[in-house]
């Protein structure tokens, strides 16, 4: 004859047993699943400026109107230039004060555009840009080349010069290696690529 087993179930102190090891284990990996998505957050800000900075050249080419990106520290907005009066006249350059805005760009706390400095320039100790008053203004124009108009390292910039963009999480320790990116944009092609490092 066939001897029968007791089913009878986990009893409540075995169950209680594995919600308490769930609950430590939750507990112990939450601090890692923070700090993931805050190197994430970096990283996609410097995708997304990457990203629209070349949607910018692409647009000026399209339309065959300058676009003006001002660079603050927190945020990069996008404005394209006002075509001229009259068919012969230049298109007249934005300010920060015109409208409308084509886009802005914010970053999430923590995540700043540290300076913007030409190619031979070394990578910045301290930030330079601000809130307030956009330091760094560039445009591209309708051949798809980027000129820098003004930043704080070069008060008169040559006309066509490449542009590195530094941008640093700082919700990340030093040694992360997520913490600075560089965006590098060519001169006479307006072409943007994304480094994982300032130097």
């Amino acid at each position: 004859m066939l001897k029968r087993f007791n089913d009878r179930g986990m009893s409540l102190i075995e169950l209680m047993v594995v919600v308490v090891i769930i609950g430590v284990l939750a507990a112990v990996a939450m601090p890692y699943f923070g700090r993931d998505r805050k190197a994430r957050e970096g990283s996609e800000f410097a995708r997304e400026l990457a990203r629209d900075l070349q949607r910018a050249r692409s647009q000026a080419i399209a339309e065959r109107l300058p676009i003006r990106t001002f660079i603050y520290s927190d945020r990069v907005v996008f404005i394209s230039y006002t075509i001229g009066a009259t068919p012969a006249a230049a298109p007249t350059a934005p300010t920060t004060a015109t409208v409308p805005v084509l886009r802005t760009l914010m970053a999430r706390p923590g995540i700043a555009v540290w300076n913007v400095l030409n190619a031979s320039a070394t990578p910045p100790g301290a930030v330079v840009l601000n809130t307030s008053s956009a330091l760094v203004q560039m445009d591209f124009n309708t051949l798809g080349q980027m000129v820098l108009v003004s930043t704080p390292a070069l008060p008169t910039p040559p006309a066509l010069t490449p542009a590195f963009i530094y941008v640093r999480n700082g919700n990340v320790p030093a040694n992360h290696p997520d913490r600075d990116y560089r965006i590098d944009v060519t001169a006479l092609s307006g072409f943007v690529t994304q480094q994982l490092v300032w130097n």
